[in-house]
């Protein structure tokens, strides 16, 4: 790799899609990328990015091994390679994982002597309120454990919570909280499924009623400047836009050219139903995606708060019809449409 006088920086899930625009965001600004990948992973949508590749798989018996090769010469690490539990019912075992690759991948930094380590985390860690579908959360908002019957909503709070126990240790962190991710890019689309069901005409009603939507690129370019100038041990929303659903499904579909969902059905109703066929489904090994875990992050979405992030860390999010025709794009280029 070329030489630079600035510190080489290891982005953990380098091969995702918020990951791959966080290795991006740096290559552009001039940092010696090395990126985590497991040996199937593809990587022909990072391509254009300069990256030098280790193979980690956190969940294998030589992680510890081979994240330390990985940190080695390093001062920053970009942890976008949190655990995502795909089924709602097994909160145990979400946890455990979870918990588990965190630990490994805080304990390595431990020893390699990182100077700054940031944690994407999730808005689920903020937590939500069912009879205040309105109320707008920020960094002092928290999930409360046992409130919500969602393996995904336990198991990212309890890793966010890992951290302040590192935090108490020495470890010096971060812990970043995008709202909902859009953008080109997204390789293996999960918020951005949204926009392909949308734009394929396959969203017949809505759930929900207010979310926040942001361009993958501005939480990436967030990312970086957090390195320099975000507070160790802070929590920080990199939000993008306040919507009602409603709303932002029509603008996918008028970009689109197709005609919007016009149908909103009670949520609660609709996960009941869902969550009895994904036990049933999952018990039979008919249901494999995040069915449940998808609708709750929907339903229970709520408006963000992301002052502290736009005076400390010079967030700017970008308009969002412009990350609708960018993702619209990039999904009809790349044959998901």
């Amino acid at each position: 790799m070329p030489t630079s006088a600035k510190p080489t920086v290891l982005v953990l899930g380098a091969t995702g899609f918020l990951g791959g625009h966080v290795a991006r965001a740096f290559d552009q600004r001039g940092y010696p990328v090395r990126g985590t990948k497991r040996a199937s992973s593809p990587t022909w949508h990072v391509e254009d990015v300069d990256i030098e590749w280790a193979e980690v798989d956190l969940d294998a018996d030589d992680a510890a091994d081979r994240l330390d090769d990985a940190m080695a010469d390093a001062q920053f690490v970009v942890d976008c390679a949190a655990h995502y539990a795909a089924d709602v019912h097994d909160i145990d075992r979400a946890k455990r994982i979870g918990v588990g690759r965190l630990r490994r991948v805080m304990d390595a930094c431990k020893r390699q002597n990182i100077a700054r380590y940031v944690y994407v985390s999730s808005p689920a860690t903020l937590g939500y309120t069912e009879d205040d579908p309105d109320e707008t959360l920020d960094e002092a908002d928290f999930y409360t454990p046992g409130s919500l019957n969602d393996a995904y909503y336990e198991s990212k709070w309890s890793m966010e919570a890992e951290i302040y126990r590192y935090l108490l240790e020495g470890l010096s962190s971060i812990i970043l909280i995008p709202g909902a991710v859009f953008g080109p890019g997204d390789i293996k689309p999960a918020t951005g499924e949204f926009i392909v069901r949308l734009a394929n005409g396959q969203v017949p009603a809505l759930i929900g009623t207010r979310f926040n939507a942001v361009d993958a690129r501005d939480v990436a370019n967030t990312a970086v400047n957090a390195i320099n100038r975000a507070r160790p041990g802070r929590r920080y929303v990199l939000g993008g836009h306040n919507l009602d659903v409603g709303d932002f499904a029509s603008s996918v579909a008028d970009a689109a050219g197709v005609k919007p969902p016009t149908r909103r059905l009670p949520g609660n109703a609709v996960r009941r139903v869902a969550s009895i066929i994904e036990k049933i489904g999952r018990g039979l090994g008919l249901v494999d995606g995040p069915m449940t875990v998808g609708l709750d992050m929907i339903l229970y979405a709520r408006a963000l708060d992301i002052e502290r992030a736009e005076g400390e860390l010079d967030h700017q999010p970008r308009p969002i019809d412009e990350t609708i025709s960018d993702s619209l794009k990039w999904f009809r280029r790349n044959d998901y449409l």
